[in-house]
């Protein structure tokens, strides 16, 4: 981690490319609690101390103590730790951010792949119309021509 420029080097990731994240000044915050290790260090380690290779038994811990998909028996509706990778892309295409950065930040290799991930919310192309309503609303009026069409 290197707190100065906000960045962590994220190692073994889902397309194995090896890349760096940012370090939210709220990440950073809680990331401050930790004890100080060596440089090379891993950071998350299980209980042995390695590194950790799956998520998924923590995970399904934590969600099944907070009952979060308690009743939900279809397995696509089940809130995954992988939801956060769609949660992230969303909310990132939902203020505007362009879907390049957001390939970037997620680590695709290919922008169609970012597409699978980044979903509208169902009110983000309603609040897109709109917008382009109030844009053209604001123009400043000129004059209205009547038009005919003859048929013929």
């Amino acid at each position: 981690m290197d707190f100065d420029r906000g960045l962590i080097l994220l190692r073994d990731t889902k397309n194995t490319e090896t890349r760096y994240g940012f370090i939210t000044s709220a990440l950073k915050e809680e990331l401050m609690t930790l004890q100080p290790g060596k440089p090379a260090e891993i950071i998350f380690k299980n209980d042995s101390g390695n590194k950790i290779k799956s998520i998924s038994h923590t995970w399904d811990k934590i969600i099944k103590s907070l009952e979060l998909n308690a009743g939900i028996e279809d397995r696509r509706m089940k809130f995954t730790f992988h939801n956060l990778r769609h949660s992230f892309a969303s909310n990132l295409v939902a203020i505007g951010v362009d879907l390049f950065k957001v390939q970037q930040l997620l680590g695709h290799k290919s922008s169609k792949m970012t597409l699978r991930y980044a979903h509208m919310r169902p009110d983000d192309l309603r609040e897109a119309v709109d917008a382009m309503e109030a844009a053209m609303n604001s123009q400043k009026k000129g004059n209205v021509i009547q038009m005919t069409v003859r048929a013929g």
